[in-house]
């Protein structure tokens, strides 16, 4: 008796171990995801505005809004990255994401070029 209660907690314990893996695991992947989802949204609203791009981003950097994405602890920073003075030539902008879930955290930059790609 004494045995199959100690072959029980080892067991138990054993799968324990891997579902809190298997939980981390998928976590990291949901906020691989997310980021994904975020910089996808920040490149399509600096396409979707290249136009009045300077009047957008006058001092500061904008924040998006995320709400509708329903990412958890979501954050989009669009600002001007180096070589945006006032040439047209090699305008670059800044795209700055942050998202979380629980202990993971997970912040991404991405520089676009408005007159190339």
């Amino acid at each position: 008796m004494i045995v199959v209660l100690a072959l029980t907690g080892s067991s138990l314990f054993l799968l324990t171990h891997i579902s809190n893996g298997m939980a981390h695991q998928s976590d990291q992947m949901y906020i691989e995801a997310c980021r994904r989802n975020l910089s996808a949204s920040g490149l399509i609203w600096v396409k979707r505005n290249a136009t009045k791009i300077d009047e957008l981003l006058s001092n500061e950097p904008r924040v998006l809004d995320t709400t509708d994405l329903q990412v958890p602890a979501g954050h989009i920073n669009v600002s001007r990255g180096s070589g945006g003075d006032d040439s047209h030539e090699d305008k670059k902008l800044t795209i700055e994401v942050r998202c979380s879930k629980r202990k993971i955290s997970l912040r991404a930059k991405t520089i676009v070029s408005l007159n190339g790609s």
